[in-house]
């Protein structure tokens, strides 16, 4: 008998145990059968032994040997045989050992165990655990010749092998019964076999469950003894659970076997459920086909025990396994009925499949000739067809091929199908690869059926991607994405580099860990987890996103893609884990929500806005179909409607054009020129025309979009083109009414037009009598000369030259002429002439004005000089009066001092008057009716002249002359002054954009309103407005209220104080009036109200210089003081409006020449504090009771007293100004 590994051993045990029954000493059977176990299973040893407890020990039944390994038993493994002693099933109780339990302890005997050791480091499957189990079965059997009594030994071996042949006679009737059954008594001979087993077995229940769904099953036999019960109609379609606890059992031990409930646990659901049914013991055997568990046999004892040998379970499960065979033959016959029946329209359905799939089907006869091909008509062979057919492979296909296919023909001698071949071809020049499957074609007794069948497929494409990801294997290794590989456990075992600076954690910290345990949190989506979970439970692939923490706590989102990992013998070896950080991708998604959004909405604004527009509009996409166009574009391109919406085509687009009339192709080939425009779609360039629908004009211009497409806008420019027509004619006559020449030459010099203006350069009385003349004969033979040697070179090169010439006169004579002159596309040049006589002439006047202009200039800082000398000349004389005044009555060495003071005064008066001989006299102003642009003019052009960028200076004149009462000197020095200080105001601080604006205009009714600083404005007079503005700093309040005072200058040593004075002093002199508004960032504004005509006879000035008040004109005033700088200021104002001021900083001369004198002062302007310090008699000088001048106190009494004094205008201004806050008080008026 057969005993190799997994096969007939069952029934070599069997045997063997008869033969036992007849020996004298059946235990002497025992190592036989042991071998027989080992060699089935494929183990190093199979031993049995007793486990005593007292001492704790493992003893080798009589005649075998203990394995060295458990020689000496140590305290965990002998707790493990305790633990098997009490189990049912085999168990592992170290690395490649196994224990079961035989027989249990009794008073004869200790437990009896069966050892099974295979190589360290191996497991038994599944299957071999099922055998080690029924092999425990059948030693139970021997378990008698453990016993010390030889003659009860004997008598149990004889009764248990009489029920076993008894129980074997009755099973190879009912398996002989069963197999010789037909299909349509399946069901009546399996109740005949349940009654027979039922009754030689002494239950009182036999049955069958089959399963009617994957969670379902039903009882669908059943015998019962006499006085039970059927429960068949109440066991349909059940749970399958209901023996939820039996199907590992049977997997494992083979059948469930109890053979007394009561031993059960009592809190035992399994018990429950049984003692429910009245049943005392219970035995099951699985129906099992092709390993697949669905239903099981089942033998119930309701009213007494009834126990099973070994023996008995495994003939039971004998029947159980031919019962699952008649089920599943019955099952397999229904299926192949309905098989045969689709088997012809199947047929048809493979030769139409086999001609769509994109393989090649072989057919090839027992020899390997190829007998028919079935291939898709678009696929071509490798080979000729007629080069294939018929023929041995050899002579058919390359060596190389040939061999191949002999190689799994003799494959298929042991199986069914080969697949996984490859092999390559050169089709036309090129190397391709073919994968192959094939398999045998049954024989069904026809003489061409037997054979194969082979599949051919071209993989070249996906040979070329397996290179392809061969190559990348190398770059993964250095991949920045996380990988990890785990055991079959999932426990980790490696991690990449990339893993560890993501998550922080290094390979030493993570090996032997669960990667979820160790990366994943709170916020980790706990259905993406069991969704994991699932896929790596039943070993297939999945990829999810998810979110993790690492070691320091950063949230991250990764791509998990998790695939398991087999072994050559296609066992689970692991998991490998691909994550690829999405944290940025899960921003930037969100982000491109946000704009996708943004972009949907700026979408829906663009159509808004496109239906709301003017001009029409239409768009295209990259696929050359319209997108949109507006109610604009439909209203323009009637009876298009049809075409104009979305999704036409450009073809469609245009063939309606032209049928509608809108387009006129080049040529009569429409399709030609529709093929033209479909390729110029793609250009990236915009293309612009100009075409007339009806009676408008439209400027078309297509666009390329970023995305391949175009845009096109119709603008009506029906209304430009009528201006432009307009324009063309009034160009014509303008040029004929230019006081501009305009001459156009042919290339070869000779004159082709003129216009009038240029006849009248040429001394011609009309244009036409120019033409055809040379344009060398037309000016003077020098300038001739130099001019073209200037010109020629210059027009070359730029296009264009401008310059000066001498134009020859008919009859005589030149002209000075400017001459501008640019190429006039292919058809000539065209030259524009300007006469400058006049300008010349002018140019001549400016020069001369200019000159005019700086003499005046010059003189009048003469005068402000000579004032000022004046003004010490005076301080002088007024010490010398002062001296000789007090020389009568002085003592002699007294007279001598004053003599010597004397002296020296006028020696310093001396220098004085020779500095006065050096300056000369002011030109006194002449008024006259003037055009005043005319000076206005001339002064803007001299400032300009010296402007550098960003400086501007814009003028707002008259287009009429503008004639007023001016002297044009003076006007010029005006509008050049202000200018000039913008100009340098402009430039100091840098400001961008700088404008100074020259405005000359009508006054307005809100030009009276102005607080005039200078001058006076007469209702009664007319006036013009001049306007000088810039946008400058400003000018700050303190500045403001000096900038009229000569000398005061904010220009440092750079300027003389004097540029504003002179302003007003020619306003004033013209009788205007002068208003500043200026303030710190909002610039200057200058407005002079300058009269149109000569003020009235005898009207007073209000010279800022001469003031018209009375009391201070020709005034003798003595200034009592410190001589601070505020002093001296208030002096120069004094003397400014026509008085005398004599200072005195010395109290003893100011008693000296009030003493002598008083009547020659007429004010007395004394600081306050000096009062106090005075001497008696000055005090008495100065008392308000004597009769002599007005006395104002400076420094501490009441301003309001100030309002009577007769004081007015600037000196006013002066007085109360001051920085230590001056106020006056009048104390006599008389005067």
């Amino acid at each position: 008998m057969n005993i190799e590994h997994g096969t007939g051993w069952a029934e070599a045990l069997i045997a063997q145990a008869q033969e036992a029954s007849f020996l004298p000493d059946p235990s002497a059977q025992i190592p036989k059968l042991l071998d027989t176990i080992c060699t089935a299973l494929g183990a190093n040893f199979c031993t049995l032994v007793t486990l005593e407890q007292d001492p704790p020990s493992l003893q080798p039944l009589s005649g075998l040997v203990m394995p060295s390994a458990l020689q000496t038993l140590d305290e965990p493994t002998f707790r493990k045989l305790e633990s098997a002693a009490a189990d049912m099933r085999p168990v592992r109780i170290g690395d490649g050992l196994y224990c079961a339990l035989v027989s249990r302890h009794d008073e004869q005997c200790g437990s009896v165990l069966l050892l099974v050791g295979v190589e360290q480091g191996t497991e038994l499957s599944k299957s071999d655990i099922s055998r080690v189990a029924e092999a425990r079965g059948i030693l139970r059997l021997f378990s008698w010749c453990l016993m010390e009594n030889k003659q009860d030994r004997k008598y149990k071996a004889q009764q248990t092998l009489e029920r076993l042949i008894d129980a074997q006679s009755v099973v190879v009737d009912l398996i002989n019964d069963l197999l010789q059954a037909p299909i349509d008594r399946i069901d009546t001979v399996i109740d005949e076999a349940l009654a027979r087993l039922g009754q030689f077995c002494g239950s009182d229940r036999t049955y069958l469950f089959v399963e009617t769904s994957p969670v379902t099953l039903s009882n669908t036999h059943e015998w019962c003894a006499e006085g039970i019960a059927p429960m068949k109609q109440d066991l349909q379609d059940v749970p399958r659970d209901m023996a939820g606890p039996w199907w590992p059992l049977f997997n494992t031990v083979g059948h469930v076997y109890i053979a007394d409930i009561g031993a059960l646990a009592p809190d035992s659901e399994l018990r429950e459920i049984l003692e429910m049914q009245g049943i005392l013991s219970l035995l099951a055997v699985p129906l099992q086909m092709n390993g697949h568990l669905f239903g099981f046999m089942g033998y119930d004892a309701v009213r007494a025990h009834r126990d099973f040998l070994p023996g008995e379970i495994y003939l039971i499960k004998s029947v159980a396994n031919v019962v699952a065979t008649l089920l599943s033959r019955r099952n397999i016959e229904a299926q192949a009925n309905q098989a045969r029946l689709l088997k012809e329209q199947e047929q048809r359905k493979l030769e139409a499949t086999l001609k769509a799939i994109p393989d090649i089907l072989l057919e090839l006869d027992s020899g390997l000739r190829i007998t028919r091909i079935h291939a898709n008509p678009n696929i071509v062979l490798p080979l000729p067809e007629e080069h294939l057919l018929n023929k041995p492979v050899e002579h058919s296909l390359p060596p190389h091929v040939a061999k191949l296919a002999r190689s799994i023909q003799r494959e298929l001698e042991g199986r069914d199908i080969a697949m996984g071949y490859r092999c390559t071809l050169e089709v036309n020049g090129q190397q391709r690869w073919y994968s192959i499957s094939a398999s045998r074609r049954p024989d069904d007794g026809a003489s061409d059926t037997a054979g194969y069948v082979a599949i051919v497929r071209d993989v070249t494409e996906s040979q070329l991607q397996q290179q392809e990801i061969e190559r990348l294997g190398e770059i993964a290794r250095n991949s920045t994405n996380l990988v990890i590989l785990t055991d079959p456990m999932g426990r980790i075992e490696w991690v990449n580099p990339a893993f560890e600076r993501r998550t922080g954690y290094q390979l030493a910290e993570v090996k032997g860990k669960s990667p979820g345990r160790l990366l994943q949190c709170d916020l980790t989506d706990p259905e993406t987890v069991s969704d994991l979970h699932i896929a790596i439970k039943n070993e297939t692939a999945i990829r999810r996103e998810i979110l993790n923490r690492t070691k320091t706590g950063e949230l991250y989102w990764i791509e998990v893609s998790i695939q398991p990992l087999f072994d050559d013998t296609g066992e689970l070896s692991g998991f490998m884990s691909v994550q690829t950080d999405m944290t940025q991708h899960r921003i930037h998604a969100r982000s491109l929500e946000r704009a996708l959004k943004a972009e949907q909405d700026a979408r829906e604004q663009l159509r808004s806005a496109v239906n709301v527009l003017q001009d029409a509009f239409i768009q295209f996409d990259a696929a050359q179909e319209l997108v949109l166009c507006n109610s604009r574009y439909r209203d323009i391109f009637k009876g298009m409607e049809d075409v104009l919406v979305p999704g036409t085509s450009l073809y469609d687009f245009l063939r309606a054009s032209i049928r509608e009339g809108y387009c006129i192709p080049n040529s009569d080939d429409h399709e030609a020129w529709i093929a033209n425009q479909q390729a110029a779609f793609k250009f990236k360039y915009v293309n612009t025309s100009i075409l007339r629908i009806g009676s408008h004009w439209y400027r078309q211009t297509y666009q390329p979009t970023p995305d391949g497409g175009r845009i096109g806008i119709l603008s009506d420019i029906t209304e430009l083109k009528d201006a432009e027509s307009r324009a063309l004619a009034d160009r014509a006559r303008a040029m004929d009414a230019s006081h501009d020449g305009f001459v156009l030459l042919a290339r070869d010099g000779r004159v082709t037009y003129a216009n009038a203006a240029a006849a009248r350069v040429f001394g011609r009385a009309k244009g036409q009598a120019l033409v055809g003349e040379n344009w060398r004969d037309l000016f003077d033979v020098d300038s001739v000369m130099s001019t073209g040697a200037l010109m020629l070179p210059e027009l070359n090169k730029n296009g264009s030259w401008t310059g000066k010439t001498i134009a020859r006169r008919d009859g005589g004579g030149f002209t000075d002429v400017e001459v501008s002159v640019a190429r006039n596309g292919e058809q000539g040049y065209l030259c524009i002439l300007r006469d400058m006589t006049d300008a010349l002439k002018a140019e001549a006047e400016r020069d001369e004005l200019r000159d005019h202009l700086a003499l005046a200039r010059r003189r009048e800082e003469m005068a402000q000089i000579a004032a000022g000398l004046t003004h010490d000349f005076n301080n002088f004389l007024a010490a010398i009066s002062s001296a000789a005044s007090l020389m009568d009555g002085a003592t002699p060495d007294d007279a001598k001092q004053l003599a010597e003071r004397i002296h020296g005064a006028v020696d310093q008066a001396s220098d004085l008057v020779r500095r006065l001989m050096d300056l000369g006299r002011q030109r006194d102003a002449k008024p006259e009716h003037i055009d005043l642009r005319a000076p206005v003019t001339d002064a803007i052009e001299l400032v300009r002249s010296g402007l550098r960028a960003p400086l501007q200076l814009i003028a707002h004149l008259p287009n009429e002359p503008l004639i007023g009462w001016a002297d044009a000197t003076g006007l010029v020095q005006v509008v050049m002054n202000l200018c000039i200080n913008a100009r340098d105001a402009l430039v100091e601080t840098g400001q961008n954009p700088a404008r100074i604006t020259v405005a000359l205009r009508a006054p307005c009714p809100e030009d009276a309103a102005l607080d005039f600083q200078v001058g006076h404005y007469d209702p009664n007079m007319d006036y013009t407005c001049l306007i000088i503005q810039d946008n400058g700093p400003g000018m700050p309040p303190d500045v403001r209220d000096n900038i009229f005072t000569p000398y005061f200058s904010t220009k440092g040593e750079g300027g003389s104080g004097l540029g504003v004075p002179i302003v007003a002093n020619a306003v004033q002199t013209h009788s205007g009036a002068l208003s500043l508004r200026s303030a710190p960032g909002e610039g200057t504004i200058f407005t002079i109200m300058w009269p149109l005509h000569a003020p009235t006879e005898g009207r007073p000035s209000d010279d800022i210089l001469r003031p018209t008040y009375p009391g201070l004109v020709d005034k003798t005033i003595l200034l009592l003081g410190s001589d601070t700088p505020e002093e001296r200021r208030l002096a120069t104002a004094l003397e400014a409006t026509g008085a005398h001021v004599v200072p005195c900083v010395a109290l003893e001369d100011a008693e000296a020449v009030l003493t002598e004198d008083p009547d020659s002062w007429d004010m007395l302007l004394v600081d306050a504090a000096l009062l106090d310090v005075a001497s008696a008699k000055l005090r008495q000088l100065l008392s308000p009771a004597q009769n002599g001048p007005v006395l104002v106190a400076l420094g501490h009494t009441p301003a309001s007293d100030a309002d009577s004094l007769d004081l007015s205008g600037p000196v006013r201004s002066a007085l109360l100004h001051l920085e230590n806050s001056l106020t006056c008080y009048l104390y006599n008026t008389d005067r």
